[in-house]
């Protein structure tokens, strides 16, 4: 590396050595001394190989030693462009609306140096000749002509900052809908008027997640699931106790779509919730069953929070009796005495009129005159209407 020889933390004589993976003319191959198997040599007329190289020489040259051959390294687009193989990113998708956003701030900054500080046009005609023309507060100016008129002027140019900065917040709205990357989505409040509720921001932030969504199943499926097929076909080849784990295998990397079917399976059982909540559908829904399973929705062990029916019904019971409780003991300290507050005596009930303290055995009505057993003489006259 000649670029570094003059250079005295560095030693002398460096190389860059490349490393290639790929495929060689089967012909080269043999060339440089390697032997192929029968079955390659037959079959194909290029090879797997592994090279290293260094200005200009060979300084190693096998086949691909990986069965099946395969490039060891793995590529993760952030998004898929079928004409590149290292995908898209964010800066390449927010380019333009950058370089607008970058213009419009410079301009911005540039006319507030103007608008913000004063030119001033000079008449010296007017002026004693001489004069230092430096401005501060209280300094004075000596006229010599008497003609009217103001010697000194100050110009104020025009501010546009706002304007700029009106375009440069429009195109960094561009910018997050090209990057599906909101604003909100990374702190930035006031960005919309639906963020001042639970229920909008929880709507907003669900939408933006899509993307970042296909974003990570991108990581599934071009980073972690070759990383576990070349860790399984390594463990095949290499592994020294192959008998014991050998098998038939298919990687397959579930993180995205496992996080996505949970989020819609708690929200379908939310719904149903809802849905069942009717007190004729009630009866016919196994509540238990639904408790576990938006637990286990939730990443949540069901065995640890949901008592089984059994335990719910006494724990309803251990409830209801504490809640009596309360409710009893609440009116008997409150009235304190029936002269008070109008209370009723121990034993008595309101509903009784007959004076028998709601017993089955009572001194009865009083008789009217006319019944057997009233001692008054019947004043009434035959005939009368009662």
């Amino acid at each position: 590396m000649y670029d570094r020889e003059n250079q005295e933390e560095f030693n002398k004589n460096r190389f860059e050595v490349l490393e290639y993976w790929g495929v060689m003319d089967k012909n080269l191959v043999e060339e440089a001394g390697i032997e192929l198997p029968d079955d390659i040599k037959d079959e194909l007329d290029e090879v797997q190989i592994n090279a290293w190289v260094s200005n200009g020489y060979i300084l190693r040259l096998v086949l691909n030693p990986f069965t099946p051959a395969r490039v060891p390294f793995m590529v993760c687009p952030y998004e898929i462009n079928p004409y590149q193989f290292f995908g898209v990113g964010v800066p390449e998708n927010m380019d333009d609306a950058q370089t607008i956003m970058n213009g419009h701030a410079r301009m911005a900054i540039d006319n507030l140096a103007l608008a913000g500080n004063l030119v001033f046009d000079v008449d010296e005609t007017m002026l004693v000749p001489g004069q230092d023309m430096t401005v501060y507060p209280g300094k004075i100016f000596r006229r010599q002509s008497g003609q009217t008129g103001q010697a000194i002027h100050g110009l104020r140019f025009p501010n546009t900052a706002p304007e700029n900065l009106q375009m440069f917040d429009k195109f960094r709205q561009l910018a997050d809908e090209s990057t599906g990357i909101p604003s909100y989505s990374h702190g930035t409040t006031g960005v919309m008027s639906t963020t001042r509720t639970a229920s909008g921001m929880s709507m907003l932030m669900g939408a933006s997640a899509l993307n970042i969504k296909t974003v990570i199943k991108n990581v599934d499926d071009y980073l972690l699931k070759p990383l576990g097929e070349s860790l399984f076909f390594w463990n095949m080849q290499f592994n020294q106790n192959i008998p014991e784990i050998q098998g038939d295998l298919d990687v397959n990397a579930m993180g995205t779509s496992s996080l996505m079917q949970k989020e819609v399976r708690s929200q379908r059982l939310m719904t149903f919730m809802q849905v069942s909540s009717n007190q004729f559908l009630a009866p016919f829904i196994k509540w238990n069953n639904i408790i576990k399973e938006i637990a286990k929705s939730l990443d949540i062990d069901p065995e640890q929070v949901v008592n089984d029916p059994e335990k719910a019904q006494l724990m309803m019971k251990m409830m209801g009796d504490m809640n009596g409780n309360q409710q009893t003991q609440g009116p008997n300290q409150q009235q304190g005495g029936m002269g008070n507050t109008g209370g009723v005596p121990a034993g008595a009930a309101i509903t009784d009129t007959q004076g028998s303290g709601g017993g089955n055995i009572g001194v009865g009505t009083p008789q009217t005159p006319g019944e057997s057993g009233f001692t008054a003489p019947n004043t009434q006259p035959e005939g009368a209407i009662e």
